[in-house]
């Protein structure tokens, strides 16, 4: 009897909850699906036969603005380009798959012979083995604005990528290719960015070009070969010469164990900061009307050479080699650099503006700003 009353206390002072539910009448209107649907889940396009269909002398052809995609490797055909771009503001993802060329192939990624393409983007994938080329968008005298992210281009017959004015490398490679490594137009920005062991330069830039932070290793031909262009922060080894620049600004650039010079600069060019050692001739050559300020050089052929005139060589540092300082040519001039080591610190043919050497053990005592010194 007095678990019967217990029993009847507890159920008396449990709480009491109530449920809420929903409204029991329907909206007025059909039912409808609520899942979203193929195109608003991946509103790009897949690149094959259907959607992107080839033509006499492509296997794909994209003939229509758009976002598009790779779904799997593409192996090229004899006679064709892997996939021709053939309109305007067009993004080709390759979803992290190869374009593979075969013999008798043509270009992997590319437009057709004398078509202007803008807009173009192509990212996120490898290109290579394409007799042709890889990647190759080679209209001239035209503004491109293409842009390329996160793609590695290998193994072409030709350049790894010919491509023109205004176009954009970020994070690209190019490697072992026939050709250079990237050979484009006017223009162009490169931001780390790497070329190597191709057949010609690493990079072959031009005209405006801006190049940060890329390195080029073991290319044929020179690891940057530019004309009229801003390089910072780039990296060269084991190149013929490291750098070749002609009317550029260097800053910050490093050159060694190159074959010839480790930086070749002409016709005003601007060498600012930076470092060249163990190349096989020489750190630094500085043609007519190049300055050359604050670099360091060390166990080079030569440090720095001058050659013609008009050449600024101004607080630089030379260590080892043969030469520390070889001034030939004539009307230039050379200021508060010092030598050490090496066979011959400063050799001067021809008349010259330079400031004092000194040579001294102990205390500096020479207060000439302009002064050269060796120990």
């Amino acid at each position: 009897m007095m678990c019967e009353l217990l029993l009847a206390a507890c159920v008396l002072c449990a709480p009491v909850f109530s449920a809420i539910a929903g409204p029991l009448s329907p909206p007025a209107g059909p039912v409808a699906p609520t899942q979203k649907t193929l195109t608003e889940v991946e509103p790009r396009i897949a690149v094959s036969a259907t959607n992107t269909p080839g033509d006499a002398d492509s296997l794909f052809k994209i003939s229509q603005p758009g976002s598009y995609y790779l779904t799997g490797d593409i192996t090229g055909v004899s006679g064709k380009t892997g996939i021709e771009v053939a309109a305007d503001s067009v993004t080709l993802d390759l979803n992290g798959f190869q374009v593979v060329g075969v013999a008798g192939a043509l270009v992997g990624v590319g437009d057709a012979a004398n078509t202007t393409r803008t807009g173009v983007t192509v990212r996120n994938g490898v290109v290579r083995d394409w007799p042709s080329g890889g990647v190759r968008f080679f209209k001239f005298g035209s503004s491109r604005l293409l842009r390329f992210q996160d793609v590695t281009s290998r193994n072409n017959g030709s350049h790894g990528f010919e491509c023109r004015d205004s176009s954009i490398f970020i994070h690209c490679e190019s490697g072992s290719n026939v050709g250079a490594g990237f050979f484009v137009g006017d223009g162009c920005l490169f931001e780390s960015c790497v070329a190597h062991q191709n057949g010609a330069a690493g990079f072959d830039v031009s005209f405006g070009a801006q190049v940060t932070g890329c390195l080029a290793r073991s290319n044929t031909g020179a690891g940057f070969l530019a004309n009229d262009a801003t390089l910072v922060g780039c990296t060269a080894t084991f190149n013929s010469d490291g750098f070749s620049a002609t009317r550029c600004t260097l800053t910050g650039c490093q050159a060694s164990f190159n074959s010839a010079w480790g930086i070749n600069a002409s016709s005003g060019s601007l060498v600012n900061s930076c470092g060249a050692s163990n190349n096989t001739t020489g750190g630094i050559l500085a043609n007519t009307g190049t300055v050359v300020r604050g670099c360091q050089v060390s166990a080079s052929g030569v440090g720095i050479r001058t050659t013609g005139s008009d050449a600024c060589i101004d607080g630089n540092s030379v260590s080892g080699g043969t030469t520390c300082f070889d001034i030939t040519g004539s009307g230039n001039i050379v200021m508060r650099n010092t030598a050490s080591g090496g066979t011959v610190r400063y050799s001067f043919t021809g008349v010259h503006t330079t400031g004092p050497i000194v040579s001294v053990a102990g205390t500096i005592t020479s207060t000439v700003s302009t002064a050269n010194f060796e120990y």
